[in-house]
């Protein structure tokens, strides 16, 4: 089923002294999406004993030998403490330590394990950090980097490729839903049985119930960043900007800040032709669960004085390449509506969301996005 419904007018105050893109610097981009992204992989409470490995050897079990031959593993602060002629490096957070391991020869061996009670018809989310640590060559790369599974209870959530530079941390994430299970037995593999490279550390691991807006950056409060987009920067049509308030990027329209009075609004000039979509993320997800992906959007014309669009967006929203629900902006300027549309993952473990605006009119057509969200039900 998909329900739509609006709510009345959000009008706030601001400027309309300017028609330029509004500056807002790097750092305080990077700034607001690490803090964002840090409340995303907390998330809630950490389930694991020892996630960080800060307390040593202790809170989780291992098939792998204490040692540092294949299918051996180590904990410490740096590989150079363990392996000779491996590149320096300490844990991406720079506290608590790191499992690093001599990939097993077997692809079948689990390096780290650990079950923890969870609450049944759940979702959790599994993270971490991984790098190589290769011992061959001047050049730092690991020859032949690891190829990391995720299981809960015997049933694998994802797989992951760490990177082949030595010291690179990437992260990943997986989501399970708990359904009847009041217990998760949690393990990760490494299935490259390479004998040659195959290095890698594990650091600040963490299961935790699932944030319930799972997408990076809904608010915009970062900025131009944790999400894609077909526009271009610009007003002309087919561009989009980021602005508390349309009436400091465009000429001539009537002022109004975000819906809830915090954060940024996506603020778009609709395409004339095609299909781009203006915004898209991709998501992890849990198989057979049910997702609401809501959001708010808004009219702000050029045109005239009745602060009335002509032609107003129609938006249209994707899961996965189907369409999932449509939305007929108001006409009204500045007058935010809701949408909502409910999808159910199925057998998918991802899901790429799309906006599409389906009005190709050249007259008005302009729009604001704000508060998008994707919960789970």
């Amino acid at each position: 089923m998909i329900n739509f419904f609006q709510f009345g007018n959000r009008h706030g105050a601001g400027s309309r002294s300017s028609s330029q893109l509004p500056g807002i610097s790097q750092r305080a981009l990077v700034l607001a999406l690490a803090e964002h992204l840090e409340a995303r992989r907390l998330l809630s409470a950490n389930l694991l004993v020892n996630g960080d490995f800060a307390a040593g050897k202790t809170g989780f079990s291992s098939q792998y030998g204490m040692g540092t031959s294949p299918g051996d593993y180590v904990v410490g602060n740096n590989p150079t403490s363990f392996y000779k002629g491996v590149v320096s490096f300490g844990p991406p957070n720079g506290i608590g330590l790191m499992q690093m391991a001599n990939g097993s020869t077997t692809g079948t061996e689990y390096v780290w394990h650990e079950t923890v009670n969870v609450t049944k018809d759940s979702v959790y989310d599994f993270s971490g950090f991984a790098a190589s640590l290769a011992q061959l060559g001047n050049d730092h790369t690991d020859p032949s980097p690891a190829r990391l599974s995720f299981y809960v209870n015997g049933t694998g959530i994802g797989t992951f490729d760490v990177a082949a530079a030595d010291g690179k941390f990437g992260t990943f994430a997986n989501l399970w839903n708990s359904g009847g299970s009041t217990t998760a037995s949690i393990k990760i593999v490494d299935r490259n049985p390479t004998f040659t490279g195959n290095d890698f550390a594990l650091a600040d691991l963490s299961f935790a119930a699932a944030n319930p807006n799972l997408l990076v950056n809904g608010d915009f409060a970062a900025g131009f960043v944790g999400f894609s987009t077909q526009y271009v920067k610009g007003t002309n049509p087919g561009d989009y900007a980021i602005a508390s308030n349309p009436a400091s990027v465009y000429k001539g329209v009537v002022p109004f800040g975000p819906p809830g009075g915090v954060g940024l609004q996506l603020l778009a000039n609709g395409a004339t032709s095609g299909s781009p979509y203006i915004w898209q993320e991709k998501t992890s997800v849990a198989k057979d669960s049910t997702y609401e992906f809501t959001g708010l959007a808004a009219t702000f014309s050029q045109l005239g004085n009745d602060h009335t669009d002509p032609s107003p967006a129609h938006l249209a929203f994707y899961m996965n390449g189907a369409e999932v629900g449509i939305f007929k902006v108001n006409p009204t300027d500045g007058q935010f509506g809701e949408f909502a549309a409910i999808w159910n993952s199925g057998s998918s473990t991802t899901a790429t969301i799309k906006i599409v605006d389906l009005n190709h009119s050249n007259t008005g057509n302009d729009f604001a996005l704000d508060d998008l969200a994707f919960n789970l039900r």
